[in-house]
C-alpha cells in the first residue's frame, strides 16, 4: 500500500504515517490522524483511484461499455437505454410530444432500440399510414382479383379467361 511510512528505530518497523492537514489527496479529508476519502479514492492518503468497473461489475446495464475514469466511472449506452448506469429504457414507440408513432390506432411494439406497428383494418405500412385499398372497398376490381402496391393502392387484375 502506498503512504508515508516513518521507522520505530526501537522496533524496527515501518507505521503509517498519520495524516496532517494537507497530506490527504484528491480532496479527502483529515479527521483523527486518517484520511478520509471521497467517494472514487481509497489508500492511506486516498491516492489510489478506485477502479469501478472492475469492483462493480454490472454497474453499467443493458451491456454498456464501463470506463474507468479518475475517482469515477462512465458508462457508454446501446442505442436503446439511456442514464447514468444505462438503466433507462428510450420508448421507441413515443415521439417527442408523447404521442404514439403508429398511425390510425395501431399498436406499437417496442424494441431494443427498434419499434414496430401492428395495424388494424383496413390499414398497412410501417406506420399504419396506408390504407389497403383491396380490404377498405367492397368489389373493387370486380370478378377481377385485386393486389395492393406498398403504398396500399390497389391495381385490378383479370382473371385470364376475362378481358
Amino acid at each position: 500500500m502506498g503512504g508515508n511510512k516513518r521507522a520505530n528505530s526501537h522496533f524496527r518497523f515501518c507505521l503509517d504515517a498519520a495524516c496532517t492537514s494537507g497530506s490527504c489527496q484528491n480532496g479527502g479529508t483529515c479527521s483523527n490522524n486518517k484520511c478520509s476519502c471521497k467517494s472514487g479514492f481509497t489508500g492511506n492518503q486516498c491516492d489510489v483511484d478506485v477502479d469501478e468497473c472492475n469492483e462493480f461489475p454490472g454497474i453499467c446495464q443493458n451491456k454498456a461499455t464501463c470506463t474507468n475514469t479518475k475517482g469515477s466511472y462512465a458508462c457508454t449506452c446501446r442505442a436503446a437505454y439511456t442514464g447514468t448506469n444505462c438503466s433507462i429504457n428510450i420508448d421507441g414507440c413515443k415521439t417527442d410530444d408523447g404521442s404514439s408513432k403508429c398511425l390510425n390506432n395501431g399498436t406499437c411494439i417496442d424494441g431494443e432500440g427498434e419499434f414496430s406497428c401492428k395495424c388494424q383494418d383496413p390499414y398497412i405500412g410501417s406506420l399504419c399510414q396506408w390504407v389497403d385499398e383491396c380490404k377498405n372497398v367492397k368489389n373493387l376490381c370486380g370478378k377481377g382479383v385485386c393486389d395492393k402496391h406498398r403504398n396500399g393502392s390497389a391495381i385490378c387484375r383479370c382473371n385470364r379467361s376475362r378481358v
